[in-house]
């Protein structure tokens, strides 16, 4: 009985110990990550816009963030627009831009995936990424096997498509949500 009780006051005693370790770790470091983090999300929201210079956070209400993105004359170039959704490993986060008329996409960027390295991975790479700059978002942009007819089409990664089709997914989603709101905010702003 004595063995049982030493053994589970060792074992106590080195969860306590853990438990304070890496809780006293996670406080030091965890303001370089969320800055990381942030120099990231910068770094992406101008390089998926063409030109972009300078950026301005706009929110539409708590959890609906995007960016304006202006070029070096302070001419609005487009907007780049955060968003997130499942793929087939877990989930992914990117940013893509699009045209201030929401009709091209500028490009994209995948932030973060937990995708199936060297085969659903590959959406974070650039051939996967070089696919998105001036491709047509109305209508919704559609996943091909092979290559592609129509301005609308993005050729899925062979044996990835749920990767592939996620990434369509998240954009069509975050075209259908943005593209009302910020253009209804714009007439307001600027009416004819």
């Amino acid at each position: 009985m004595k063995k049982i009780a030493m053994m589970l006051g060792i074992l106590t005693l080195t969860g306590v110990v853990s438990g304070v370790s890496l809780a006293l770790i996670n406080q030091k470091v965890e303001p370089r990550v969320l800055e990381q983090q942030a120099r990231a999300i910068r770094e992406a929201v101008l390089a998926v816009v063409p030109g972009a210079v300078q950026f301005t956070e706009k929110k539409l209400d708590v959890e609906t963030v995007y960016y304006e993105v202006f070029d070096a004359e302070g001419k609005l170039a487009g907007y780049s627009l955060p968003g997130q959704g499942m793929g087939y490993g877990g989930q992914i986060n990117l940013i893509i831009g699009v045209t201030p008329d929401f009709k091209k996409s500028t490009g994209l960027k995948v932030l973060e995936n937990v995708e199936t390295p060297g085969l659903g991975g590959k959406i974070g790479e650039k051939a996967f990424q070089s696919g998105f700059p001036r491709l047509l978002l109305e209508p919704a942009v559609t996943l091909v096997k092979g290559s592609r007819s129509k301005d609308n089409e993005l050729p899925a990664i062979t044996g990835a498509t749920i990767s592939s089709r996620a990434v369509v997914n998240i954009v069509n989603g975050l075209i259908k949500k943005y593209r009302p709101l910020i253009l209804k905010e714009n007439q307001a702003v600027n009416p004819k």
